[in-house]
């Protein structure tokens, strides 16, 4: 073999590259696992947030159904007063012109009340004057 130029190592030597090369290998393997171990880790840390995300997905999600739910009661509940402001501005429109009737008929019952007792006044006033001649009357004839 040497005469043909090839040189095999001396055994000693190669059973150390061996040796070597399988503590290389080893050192490899143990860092292709570290490394696997890693991405696992991750794989599983990014599963976790992904199950946090949707149950935060979901919670906010029935957060807007509640929040419709309760828009749509506001509404109503808006329709509804706002339908009994109109119904009390109707009524209290009518009430206004009950009151302005009332004032009228009370203005009316008031200067009625008022010519009526002037016409009294008057009556009495002339029913004096006819007693107060009456009597004089009377002393005349007797006296």
């Amino acid at each position: 073999l040497k005469e043909l130029g090839i040189e095999l190592p001396e055994p000693d030597t190669a059973a150390e590259q061996l040796k070597e090369e399988k503590q290389r290998m080893g050192q490899q393997l143990r860092r292709t696992d570290r490394a696997v171990m890693r991405a696992e880790l991750v794989s599983q840390q990014k599963s976790k947030d992904l199950q946090d995300l949707q149950k935060k997905v979901e919670t906010a999600e029935t957060k807007v159904v509640l929040q419709e739910a309760e828009h749509a009661v506001l509404k109503k509940n808006y329709e509804v007063l706002l339908s009994q402001c109109r119904n009390a501005a109707r009524e209290l429109e009518m009430c206004q012109g009950k009151y302005e009737v009332l004032m009228m008929q009370l203005r009316d019952t008031e200067r009625q009340r008022a010519e009526d007792k002037a016409t009294l006044a008057g009556q009495h006033s002339h029913e004096k004057e006819r007693i107060v001649k009456y009597l004089r009357d009377v002393d005349e004839t007797l006296g």
